[in-house]
This record gives structure tokens, C-alpha cells and sequence, in this order.
């Protein structure tokens, strides 16, 4: 909008002033109040103007601050994200390439804290493991040798209490009645009966042989499968 010029409206309003003597005296009231009416609404429309121009400058700059607060690069939005995340710390020995303690995320599986230590060695067992287990803050994870599994010899939930993500194995071939009653579903007679083939036929030469069996069909080896080893 266009500002009115101050000195002429000034220099206008001093001429009809000097002009009013040349008027008669009931027009001098009148003429008076009409120059001072017309002062008003000239300042009064450059009062509003500028206040509108201050106002648009306001809401630009605060536009601008909001836009700065929430309207950030995708890149940042990321980061901002990454640092949210809680990091737990879990300690992975044993048969892997690198063993110590870690710092992931929260809910990360205990396959991600064996890709972190580098991997399994080529002598590990990870059969007694259950990868898809979500590791938790301060629990440690040992990864024993085959030939520890086999022996039967190996650190177990006992020693480190908080090894959550370990399953001892039993190995059919050298396990004792009582280490096979351990088992699901295995009482004293399917023990002895285990004890018994292997006595007859000699060492398993598989799992799945376990369901020549007599007392162990297919459904209960389903439940052994991941228990046991030969």
C-alpha cells in the first residue's frame, strides 16, 4: 500500500486553514472539523498499513523459525533417530573369531551377537543355541566346540547363570539313564530301551535313528530333535 506523503498532506491542511477567514463564520466550524476529519483517516490508514507490513514480517520470521525446528534434511531426521536407540552390552565366547563384550541395540537375536564377534570358528557347535533368542543386558553367551558338545564337557547355564541362550545337548551315544530321563517324554523305560539298542546295534550313527526305537515315534522325536546329538 501506498504511504501518504506527510508534508503535503501538512502543507494542504495549513493552506485551507489559511483560507477558512475567507469563509463565512458559520463554515468555519465545519471546515474545521472536516480538515480534522481528514487528518484522522489519513493517519489512521497509515497506522493500519504499518501494522499489517509489521505483522506479515512477523509471521515470515516465525514461519521461518518453525519450519527450522521440524522441517530438517532426512539425513538429520536419521541420526536423530539412530541415537534414540538403546544399546544393551552382552559378552559372546567361546568358538567365535572374536570373542568379548558388545554393545547393540535392544532386541537385537543372538545371531546378530555371533555376526558382531566375526563368526563361529570351524570347530564350533551351534546346534545347542537358539539364534532366534533376543540377547539381553548383561547375559553372556558361550559357543562350545563339537567336541565339547560331544564330551558332554563344556560351560554350561550353571557356571554362568546368566547364559540364557544355551541348551546343554545330550548325546544319545555316551548319555547316561539318568542324563536321557532329563530329556521330554523320556521315562525309565525308553531309556533303558535307548541303552539297551545301543548295547545290541552299537553307537547311533544319526538323530533320526533314535525312531527304530521302541516307545519313540516320529512326533516325540520332533520334541528331542533339538535336544540331543550322537
Amino acid at each position: 500500500m501506498k504511504f501518504f506523503n506527510i508534508r503535503e498532506i501538512t502543507a494542504r491542511s495549513v493552506f485551507w486553514l489559511q483560507n477558512i477567514r475567507y469563509l463565512s463564520k458559520k463554515h468555519h466550524l465545519a471546515a474545521v472539523i472536516l480538515c480534522l476529519l481528514l487528518i484522522m483517516i489519513v493517519f489512521t490508514s497509515i497506522f493500519i498499513s504499518q501494522k499489517r507490513e509489521i505483522e506479515r514480517k512477523e509471521n515470515i520470521i516465525r514461519s521461518f523459525y518453525e519450519n527450522g525446528k521440524t522441517g530438517g534434511s532426512p539425513d538429520t531426521d536419521k541420526t536423530a533417530t539412530a541415537n534414540e536407540d538403546t544399546l544393551i552390552s552382552v559378552h559372546i565366547c567361546g568358538e567365535v573369531t572374536a570373542p568379548g563384550v558388545y554393545e547393540v541395540k535392544e532386541g537385537s537375536r543372538v545371531l546378530d551377537l555371533l555376526r558382531a564377534a566375526g563368526g563361529e570358528t570351524e570347530a564350533a557347535s551351534l546346534d545347542h543355541l537358539n539364534l532366534a533368542q533376543e540377547a539381553v543386558d548383561g547375559q553372556k553367551i558361550y559357543v562350545p566346540s563339537r567336541e565339547e558338545v560331544i564330551s558332554g564337557d563344556y560351560p554350561g547355564a550353571d557356571e554362568y547363570g546368566t547364559c540364557e541362550g544355551c541348551i546343554r545337548l545330550i548325546n544319545v551315544n555316551t548319555a547316561t539313564s539318568g542324563q536321557l530321563e532329563s530329556l521330554p517324554g523320556i521315562g525309565p523305560v525308553t531309556a533303558g530301551n535307548i541303552i539297551e539298542y545301543r548295547e545290541k546295534y552299537g553307537p547311533l550313527g544319526s538323530k533320526e535313528e533314535l525312531m527304530n526305537i521302541r516307545g519313540i515315534g516320529p512326533k516325540k522325536y520332533q520334541q528331542l530333535e533339538a535336544l540331543i546329538d550322537v
